[in-house]
């Protein structure tokens, strides 16, 4: 018996091009520097919260505890306090926020932690 022949159509291959998105270099910029701005603010008041963590924490046994809680304070209030200084909060992203209530925390503590020991602090 003959075997019967198969037959195969082979189907055209579909081809793809990959068209990129336009990219706007200055809208790019510009957000870049913003973002910036608010990291470098986060920085400037991670640290006054640092001093003032630990300057409390010199008055007393358990005041370590006020000092966390005013960092705690002014870490939920950072939106209201960029608005004061003219930065526009509509345009911040969940996540560079995330990324500066971190940066802030750590700094702070970071801070209090150096200057409430030996080389700053002799009390």
């Amino acid at each position: 018996m003959a075997k019967k022949k198969r037959r195969i159509k082979e189907e055209p291959k579909e081809t793809y091009e990959f068209t990129p998105a336009e990219f706007d270099e200055r809208e790019f910029i510009l957000k870049e520097l913003f973002n910036t701005k608010l990291f470098f603010f986060a920085i400037i008041l991670g640290i006054m919260a640092g001093m003032a963590w630990a300057f409390v924490y010199t008055l007393g046994e358990f005041t370590w505890v006020i000092g966390l809680i005013i960092c705690v304070l002014i870490m939920a209030g950072m939106k209201k306090i960029m608005s004061l200084f003219g930065i526009k909060v509509e345009m911040i992203q969940g996540k560079t926020m995330i990324g500066n209530y971190l940066m802030f925390f750590l700094l702070a503590t970071g801070i209090a932690i150096l200057l409430i020991n030996a080389p700053f602090y002799l009390g």
